[in-house]
């Protein structure tokens, strides 16, 4: 049986979501980083898919 990645996003990209969320997300095999979404600044444009 195989499993689907859950599918995730990051909401409020700063700091925390580079050097902490965003990379862990990416190790485990059972997420997938579909969304980011960002109010303001361009710190996001490495991450995709961008949305916001």
């Amino acid at each position: 049986m195989s499993l689907r990645p859950i599918k995730t996003a990051i909401l409020s990209y700063g700091m925390s979501g580079e050097v902490f969320h965003a990379p862990l997300i990416h190790a485990h095999l059972g997420f997938e980083l579909s969304l980011v979404l960002q109010r303001s600044k361009n710190q996001r444009k490495h991450i995709t898919p961008i949305a916001g």
